[in-house]
């Protein structure tokens, strides 16, 4: 479990990293967006332990983020 947490924090941290490069050279929001979302999954279903919840939550919970992203990309254009 120990090292699970340690490779996500890593892919967290490599992330930010990635997003950061992204804002700097004006890349578009969808990339941006997805990055979140990786990130969101990320942190949901490791620090939350939402891999061992009802695959209805998983579901529910995958849903979210695409409706979010999908709504944020389209409000920007």
């Amino acid at each position: 479990m120990f090292r699970i947490l340690n490779t996500t924090w890593i892919l967290l941290m490599l992330a930010v990293a990635i997003m950061t490069a992204v804002v700097l050279y004006k890349q578009p929001l969808a990339l941006i967006m997805c990055l979140s979302a990786i990130k969101f999954m990320l942190v949901a279903f490791n620090f939350m332990d939402m891999a061992r919840a009802h695959t209805a939550w998983k579901t529910l919970l995958l849903l979210f983020i695409a409706i979010l992203s999908l709504v944020v990309i389209v409000m920007a254009s």
